[in-house]
């Protein structure tokens, strides 16, 4: 099962970069106000491995 982790601060952000610097693979997944680049807004972003979740 994933682990899935809020990131809050910068010292978890920190912790969650550890452990993706050395995964074999990573994904991305972001969340936006919608599909245009240059007027929508991010509002989350997904990053995990296979054994954990981190969203910020």
């Amino acid at each position: 099962m994933t682990e899935i982790k809020i990131i809050k601060t910068d010292s978890e952000l920190q912790q969650a970069l550890q452990i993706l610097t050395q995964a074999e693979y990573v994904g991305l997944d972001t969340e936006t106000t919608g599909l245009d680049p240059y007027t929508c807004q991010l509002r989350l972003i997904q990053i995990g491995t296979t054994k954990h979740t981190f969203i910020i």
